[in-house]
């Protein structure tokens, strides 16, 4: 039995403060200060962006191959243990002789608190926690989504599990809320406008139709108001909104 009934310490390396921290259904996610993410649990469909991003994501090669990239390692010291993060960067560049180790083992669980090596996992604000993937909205107000797109949950076009990715069809707007339910996700614009995508069985995506929409599209209400927070929680959505 490895629960417990008491709270327990938890140790996280580095010496950034904690901002906010996401509870999902079986993993958790802390982003610090300066806008990087930690996940521990389940990264079941890759839904916390702990696998390494290859050049090649079709080509599987032996762990630890050293590869050409633009990317910076860093190492930071916890008591005995040294945690090593991969960070994609375009300011270090590899040059001459210069050659970098990527892990390439593949990631299903994490017993302790691990940074993301995607590249587009940086400077976020805030986080949502799904059963299979989740969502983040980085300070540029961009919408980034990972994990399982079985229901078109992603908002991309691929049919398969994903690496950290911004979401194209909402590239000019900016995102302020989203919010990851059982298989469908909701995002509202600073604009105001409200986006869903994903499966919509049983009205989850509050539209009339019930069929998947694999990509964000506005729903449309009488009168306007202005989103104040959005929650989603297996297959129902609550926002709180103010009237105009």
């Amino acid at each position: 039995n490895n629960s417990y009934y008491t709270p327990q310490q938890v140790i996280v390396s580095g010496d950034a403060s904690i901002k906010s921290i996401v509870c999902g259904t079986d993993c958790s996610v802390i982003v610090t200060n300066k806008g990087n993410i930690l996940g521990c649990g389940s990264n079941r469909h890759n839904k916390l962006g702990l696998n390494p991003e290859l050049s090649n994501p079709h080509s599987h090669s032996d762990s630890n191959k050293e590869m050409d990239l633009p990317i910076l390692a860093l190492s930071k010291k916890l008591g005995d243990l040294t945690q090593t993060s991969i960070i994609m960067s375009s300011v270090f560049k590899p040059s001459g002789d210069d050659h970098v180790t990527i892990p390439t083992e593949h990631v299903d669980k994490s017993l302790t608190f691990k940074v993301s090596p995607s590249r587009h996992l940086q400077d976020i604000t805030a986080v949502s926690l799904g059963l299979n993937h989740s969502a983040f909205i980085n300070v540029s107000g961009k919408c980034i989504t990972s994990g399982c797109n079985t229901f078109g949950q992603l908002g991309t076009p691929m049919s398969h599990d994903s690496s950290p990715c911004v979401v194209k069809a909402l590239i000019d707007e900016k995102i302020h809320h989203v919010s990851c339910g059982d298989a469908f996700t909701i995002a509202c614009s600073k604009g105001g406008k409200i986006y869903s995508w994903g499966q919509n069985k049983r009205g989850r995506l509050g539209r009339e139709i019930d069929e998947e929409i694999g990509q964000p599209s506005p729903i449309i209400f009488e009168g306007t108001c202005q989103v104040q927070s959005i929650t989603s929680n297996h297959s129902v959505t609550m926002l709180l909104a103010i009237n105009d």
